[in-house]
C-alpha cells in the first residue's frame, strides 16, 4: 500500500470538500481538529495506518454521533485510498482488511451520485457473486473507463449532513484526541525506511551508541545492587536485638483472677443521657441509608389501539373556565399527560419506505421538529422528527406502522410541546 504524501493529503481533503468552520465550530476548535487529521493522515504514514488509526478511534467511541463520523470518513478514504493505489480490488481488500461487499457497497454509492443514470452498468460492475468472478480482478482505472469517468470527481453529496457536523464539541472528542496522539507519538522503528535514510556508517554508529548505552545501564544497575547488599549487611551489623531471660522469674507470684461480680459500676444520669444520644445517632444512621429510585415511564404499546383520541384543544383553557370561572389550567400539569412516540422500524430498502412515509406528512398535516428535514439519512437508516396534531394522532401512527414490520414506544414529553400536537420520531434502520 502507498504511502501518503503531501500532495494527496490535500488532495484528499479538498476531495471530501469539509466544512472547516462548521466542524470545528466556527473555527474555535481548529487547532484541535487540524491535531485529530494530522494524528490519522500525517505526511509520511501508509493508507493502510490511517485505516487502522480510523479503526482504533471507532473502539475508543464506541457509539453515537461521532462513531458514525468516524465510520463515513473511512468510507470516503477507502474509495480514495482505492483510487491512488491502483491495485485490483481482491488485493485492494485483503492489503486494507476489508470485506469485498462492502467495498462494492460503497463504490456503488460514489457512483450514483455521480451518474445515477447508468444505474444497470454501476451493478453489473460491481457484481461479486463469487470468488471465481472477474470484477474481483478490476482496478478503479478499469471501472472509471467502463462508466466512462476521467477524473477522480467529488463525492455527490453536498446536501450530506457529516460534512458540517460539529465533532469537536461532543464530550468524548477530547478523550479521543488524547488517545490519538498519546498513540502517535510511541517510540516506533520502521527498519525498512531506517535503511532507506541511514547509510551503513551511520547504522554502525547508531548500534554502537545503543550497545555504550546499554553497558553503561547494566553498570549502574549491578553496581547499586552490590551496593544495597553491603549496606543490608552493614544495618545487619549495627542492630542489638534484646533475648528474653526466664532464669531470673518470681516463681512464687501467683495468678489470681478478677472477680467480675465484686466490681461496683456505677453511671451517673449525665453519662446515661450521652449513651442514649449515640444510640439514637447510629438508628438516625441506618434510617439514612434507605434510597429509593424511580422507575423509566417509557413503555411498549402493543397496539395503537392503546393510543387515546387525543383533542385537538388538549393542554389549552376553554372559554368557560377563563369567563366564568376566572381559572386557568397549571402550565405543569400537562407534563405528564402530554405523550411522546418513537416508532422503530427495518427494511431492506429503507429508501422505498421513506418514500411511502413521505406522503404522509402533508396528508396528515405533520410540521418537522427542529431544522432538520424529514427523511434524512445517516449511517445505519432513515429518521423522522415530527409533530403530528393530536387528533390525527392515532390514524397516523397506524398508518405508519402498517407499512412495515414495527414497534410504538409511548413515553411522557420531557420538553414543552405546542396545543394540539405531539412529538413522533420515526427511525427506519436499514438491515
Amino acid at each position: 500500500m502507498f504511502e501518503l504524501t503531501e500532495n494527496q493529503e490535500a488532495r484528499f481533503g479538498q476531495w471530501l470538500n469539509l466544512n472547516l468552520a462548521s466542524l470545528a465550530w466556527e473555527g474555535k476548535h481548529r487547532h484541535a481538529f487540524d491535531e485529530f487529521w494530522q494524528a490519522v493522515f500525517g505526511i509520511g504514514q501508509k493508507a493502510t495506518h490511517s485505516i487502522e488509526r480510523l479503526d482504533y478511534a471507532k473502539k475508543i467511541v464506541k457509539t453515537g454521533p461521532l462513531y458514525s463520523w468516524l465510520s463515513w470518513l473511512q468510507d470516503r478514504f477507502h474509495i480514495f485510498a482505492f483510487a491512488e493505489s491502483d491495485m485490483k480490488l481482491v488485493d485492494y481488500c485483503k492489503e486494507a482488511s476489508i470485506e469485498e461487499s462492502w467495498l462494492a457497497h460503497i463504490l456503488r454509492e460514489y457512483f450514483l451520485s455521480l451518474i445515477p443514470h447508468k444505474q444497470d452498468e454501476i451493478n453489473e460492475i460491481l457484481e461479486l457473486g463469487n470468488i471465481l468472478s472477474e470484477n474481483r480482478q478490476e482496478t478503479f482505472k478499469q471501472m472509471m473507463t467502463a462508466l466512462e469517468l476521467t477524473k477522480l470527481d467529488r463525492h455527490g453529496d453536498e446536501d450530506d449532513m457529516m460534512l458540517s457536523l460539529e465533532v469537536t464539541l461532543f464530550p468524548q472528542w477530547q478523550i479521543l484526541l488524547k488517545e490519538l496522539k498519546k498513540d502517535l507519538y510511541q517510540l516506533r522503528f520502521d527498519w525498512a525506511r531506517l535503511k532507506r535514510k541511514l547509510s551503513w556508517g551511520r547504522q554502525i554508529k547508531f548500534f554502537r551508541e545503543v550497545m555504550i548505552l546499554l553497558t553503561v545501564s547494566l553498570s549502574l544497575i549491578m553496581g547499586l545492587r552490590v551496593a544495597n547488599s553491603w549496606y543490608e549487611g552493614y544495618i545487619i551489623k549495627r542492630i542489638k536485638l534484646l533475648e528474653p531471660t526466664f532464669f531470673g522469674l518470681d516463681l512464687t507470684m501467683l495468678y489470681r483472677p478478677e472477680d467480675r461480680s465484686q466490681r461496683n459500676i456505677e453511671l451517673s444520669n449525665e453519662e446515661i443521657d450521652k449513651l442514649e444520644r449515640i444510640e439514637g445517632a447510629k438508628s438516625f444512621e441506618e434510617i439514612k441509608d434507605v434510597r429509593f429510585d424511580p422507575e423509566s415511564d417509557e413503555v411498549t404499546l402493543t397496539s395503537v389501539d392503546e393510543i387515546p383520541a387525543f383533542s385537538a384543544g388538549d393542554g389549552e383553557t376553554s372559554e368557560y373556565e377563563e369567563n366564568q370561572k376566572g381559572g386557568y389550567r397549571d402550565a405543569g400539569a400537562g407534563v405528564g399527560k402530554n405523550k411522546a412516540y418513537r416508532v422503530l422500524m427495518a427494511a431492506v430498502s429503507p429508501n422505498e419506505l421513506k418514500e411511502k412515509i413521505l406522503p404522509m406528512l402533508k396528508d396528515y398535516k405533520t410540521t418537522a421538529l427542529g431544522n432538520v428535514k424529514p427523511g434524512t439519512a445517516i449511517p445505519g437508516g432513515i429518521y423522522f422528527n415530527l409533530l403530528v396534531p393530536s387528533n390525527q394522532l392515532k390514524s397516523f401512527l397506524g398508518t405508519v406502522s402498517g407499512l412495515g414490520d414495527a414497534t410504538i414506544f409511548e413515553s411522557n414529553a420531557r420538553e414543552k410541546t405546542a396545543p394540539g400536537k405531539n412529538r413522533v420520531f420515526i427511525w427506519v434502520k436499514s438491515i
